[in-house]
């Protein structure tokens, strides 16, 4: 196909529930009489097939008169075929996107909710009226997508069913069925069960998750866009014959999950759909695991990990992702300055869009000014609840999300007790460990919703003493604490660390002579003061999915101060 040719768009849906009853009845008075019987309205049913309609009109409107076009209804998609530059468009529920994906080789997917507040909203991001400016961005080359993995079942003979939630393998009507189980670690049982469901982090809010739950096994639900899958074994049953000892795991990349047929009969499909299917006969092994391709769904703008490029199949460009943070959202308390303003730079260079949290107005617009990437100044008293509310409301409303917080901010006020006034006490505790207190307590639910990560900077004066710093290491004490058991608290939608830093040259050291300076240098390991991009390099590593088994840790950034101190 040419490379000029007008792309073609393909809006898929489902039949409403009115259609659907009017099928089955004949006619609206049968069907009135129908859910009249079952405590419903056809009023209602009414107005949600006429939403329906509504949506679909719009973006049939919103689609370029020089664009190709297409139409297809869910029931028929195992039998339409998309072509390497189609764009699909669909109109309906988060299920809807999920049946669709499996048809799908690296076309876009633009999902549209018509009933806004009464769906999830998790795969239908965009609006009816939105469509036409999101098309434009996909033709141009700039649209924000999410990459998600999907999960491939594969069978001996050479046959696949590719699924965005889940793939289930079992009898066809979910009744016992005999097969042994062989998981990624080579263990194996021969198992009696409903069946075995393989699921993805798109799909961990569904049916994954309310067995996890049944179970207390959360902790293993892969992270919504993680390339790693989590499975389950349903109502094993135990006997002379067959075990229950495998019945939940995880699955990477290169990993997984065999099944080797010991009865008549087991079916496989994908995200629900029991029609399209395939069949495991005696003795027949189907392999369950990250399959090869990917859901590239488009999302509003900022949200995505990657770029499209509108092109034939086998010469789509859609690069590689630019760095760790692309498409996310962190704010950073104390981030105009020292640590803090490394920690931004390293952030926003990451493709984090920042929100810098400060209380110098001066700082915090230059460094908003001067730093690549989106950076957002918004004057914030750490320790002001008020403040962070503000902050909160402002990045949530913006950017639909926060999924990583640095608290960065402190106060270091010297004096042994009897020489510290009390306001200078509470000063210190105020804005180093309450101010961590404060900004959990108010981004912990957009938190929870991205599974993302907390990052405090400690010091290491939390775990060694030196005179006058009575209030700054009882404050960084308590910070270290404090995240390790808000790990235990959230764990596991959101992880918590911290970092320890030693001596670090920032603007702290102003006064200091060289002579000092090298002083200070010599009491570590490496024997030099270590610079803030080093503390923030570890900082972006823990907050990054690279550290993704690490909560509840603290990381010394000191050059081996903490090791081996001598005194200068």
């Amino acid at each position: 196909m040419s490379a000029t040719l007008a792309p073609r768009v393909v809006v898929v849906s489902r039949r409403s529930e009115l259609d659907e009853l009017l099928v089955r009845h004949g006619t609206r008075a049968a069907a009135a009489h129908f859910l009249r019987e079952r405590g419903r309205d056809l009023d209602e049913t009414t107005a949600r097939h006429e939403a329906l309609q509504a949506a679909l009109t719009a973006v049939d409107a919103a689609i370029p008169a020089d664009w190709r076009r297409g139409r297809v209804d869910r029931d028929d998609l195992p039998r339409f075929l998309f072509g390497p530059e189609d764009i699909a468009v669909a109109v309906g529920q988060d299920g809807l996107v999920a049946n669709l994906a499996k048809y799908l080789d690296r076309q876009p997917v633009i999902g549209v909710d018509p009933e806004p507040g009464r769906n999830a909203g998790i795969l239908v991001r965009f609006r009816a009226a939105e469509v036409g400016r999101v098309l434009r961005t996909v033709a141009e080359e700039s649209a924000a997508v999410r990459r998600l993995a999907m999960v491939a079942a594969r069978l001996d003979d050479g046959q696949e069913i590719n699924g965005l939630n889940e793939v289930y393998a079992g009898h066809a009507g979910h009744q016992s069925a005999r097969y042994r189980l062989v998981d990624a670690a080579g263990r194996g049982e021969r198992q009696s069960s409903s069946g075995v469901l393989v699921g993805t982090g798109a799909g961990a809010t569904g049916w994954s998750a309310s067995i996890a739950a049944d179970r207390g096994r959360r902790e293993i639900l892969p992270a919504f866009e993680a390339s790693s899958l989590s499975w389950f074994v349903r109502e094993a049953w135990p006997s002379p014959a067959t075990g229950t000892e495998l019945s939940s795991g995880t699955l990477g990349k290169g990993e997984e999950l065999r099944l080797v047929c010991e009865s008549e009969r087991l079916v496989v499909f994908a995200d629900g759909v029991e029609s399209d299917h395939l069949t495991v006969t005696w003795g027949q092994q189907v392999a369950i695991g990250l399959a090869d391709r990917h859901l590239h769904l488009v999302v509003p703008a900022l949200q995505s990990v990657r770029r499209i490029r509108l092109r034939p199949m086998g010469s789509w460009r859609y690069g590689v992702p630019m760095n760790r943070f692309e498409g996310k959202v962190a704010v950073i308390t104390g981030g105009a300055k020292g640590i803090g303003a490394a920690c931004t730079a390293r952030f926003a260079s990451e493709g984090a869009v920042v929100y810098v949290a400060d209380v110098d107005q001066e700082a915090g617009e230059r460094i908003a000014a001067e730093t690549a990437g989106t950076v957002h100044f918004r004057r914030c008293d750490a320790s002001s609840a008020a403040d962070w509310a503000d902050l909160a409301e402002d990045a949530v409303e913006a950017y639909g999300r926060v999924d990583v917080l640095v608290s960065n901010a402190f106060a270091n006020l010297l004096g042994a007790p009897h020489e510290l006034a009390e306001a200078d006490w509470a000063l210190t505790l105020d804005v180093t460990l309450k101010a961590a207190y404060l900004g959990v307590r108010t981004l912990i639910g957009p938190l929870r919703e991205a599974r993302g990560s907390v990052v405090a900077v400690s010091s290491v004066h939390a775990h060694r003493s030196h005179p006058g710093y009575t209030a700054y290491a009882a404050a960084k004490g308590g910070l270290s604490a404090l995240m390790r058991q808000l790990a235990v608290e959230y764990a596991p939608e959101v992880r918590f660390n911290s970092v320890a830093p030693g001596p670090i040259l920032t603007t702290h050291w102003a006064d200091t002579t060289d002579a000092e300076i090298a002083r200070n240098g010599a009491a570590t390991l490496v024997g030099r003061i270590g610079r803030p991009d080093e503390v923030a390099t570890a900082v972006a590593y823990l907050a990054s999915e690279e550290a993704s088994y690490i909560t509840g840790a603290e990381l010394p950034v000191d050059g081996g101060w903490l090791a081996y101190k001598t005194l200068p």
